[in-house]
């Protein structure tokens, strides 16, 4: 028996997302991405925003929060899921941190990466992908001021370097590590996060979900796990990059059994006006060619489908 898990970039439902928010359904802004968002057993995202109206902003450049009413945006997606290690879940300091986790469990959200505690913050997220239980950890190496401690609400932030620092979560089918890591507007992972995500995959994890570039980044395939390095931005509200098109990205559906992942497909999408859809003509054939490319960098053949398992133009990738 095997399920489908969709795995999505960064989702930042702040700032002008948020505005917009007050004047749609929290459904409007998955565009027509809806109903293939809603197909799947679960999904799983990395949360840019807090969900809080408390607390203060940090002085930093950017600072995004989003009214705690809009977890219902997450649910209308299917998100059963969300990394919370990260360089803005506390954007509004502890009120808005704590704020997040109380809304995220009630609106039965599960979380990982970020604690009232350290402790707390290592606990994987025990996600039900039905009939399969996977056990996801969320880890960080940006703001390291952020870090839980014994004491101290926080991220669980984690040094590019030593994958012995992850332990693998015990009764589950098997396991993810989903990973805010490295600078803004890079093309292609740095050779330490290649080695990190190798050690993690000799050490059993059988999923790499990286997040933090704000574009798409290859793929690669190691002893039958995934290593996506970066899933880029599937809803913000952020300028564009010209070169680097980070309004363009894709939904990862990756068919899963219960030794791991068996199956990639990669289908493009584009960020306009606070609403993500299908990428449609230049933008689709630009992000499935870039695509291509720098997964074929990576030792990675993506082959180009338009019907069969999704009836859209997409990218498949068989892993074992």
């Amino acid at each position: 028996m095997k399920s489908i898990l969709g795995l999505m970039g960064d989702v930042m439902i702040g700032r002008l997302v948020n505005e917009t928010l007050r004047t749609v359904s929290p459904e409007w802004v998955w565009g027509d991405l809806l109903p293939l968002l809603r197909s799947t057993q679960c999904n799983f995202c990395n949360l840019e925003a807090a969900l809080t109206t408390r607390g203060s902003p940090q002085p930093k450049v950017f600072t995004f929060r989003s009214d705690p009413s809009h977890a219902e945006v997450l649910n209308q997606a299917h998100i059963q899921g969300v990394n919370l290690a990260n360089n803005h879940v506390l954007d509004y300091g502890l009120p808005g941190l704590e704020d997040t986790f109380t809304t995220l469990d009630q609106a039965a959200i599960g979380r990982v990466g970020a604690g009232h505690t350290l402790a707390e913050a290592c606990e994987p997220l025990l996600l039900k992908c039905h009939p399969f239980t996977l056990g996801v950890i969320g880890a960080t190496d940006n703001e390291p001021g952020w870090a839980a401690t014994s004491d101290q609400p926080g991220t669980r932030y984690l040094p590019i370097g030593d994958a012995s620092l992850l332990s693998l979560p015990q009764n589950v089918d098997w396991c993810a590590a989903s990973l805010h890591w490295g600078p803004n507007m890079v093309e292609r992972p740095p050779a330490a996060h290649r080695r990190f995500a190798h050690d993690l995959v000799q050490a059993g994890f059988r999923l790499i979900h990286g997040h933090s570039a704000h574009n798409f980044q290859g793929i690669e395939v190691l002893n039958r796990s995934l290593i996506l390095y970066d899933t880029g931005d599937l809803l913000d509200d952020y300028a564009v990059h010209p070169d680097l098109r980070n309004d363009l990205s894709f939904l990862f559906l990756v068919e899963i059994d219960s030794q791991g992942p068996c199956r990639l497909a990669c289908i493009p999408t584009a960020i306009s006006n606070c609403q993500v859809n299908h990428a449609q003509g230049r933008d689709r054939d630009w992000a499935l060619n870039r695509m291509v490319a720098l997964s074929a960098e990576l030792g990675t053949r993506l082959e180009l489908a338009s019907s069969g398992w999704v009836e859209s133009p997409h990218l498949l990738l068989t892993i074992r």
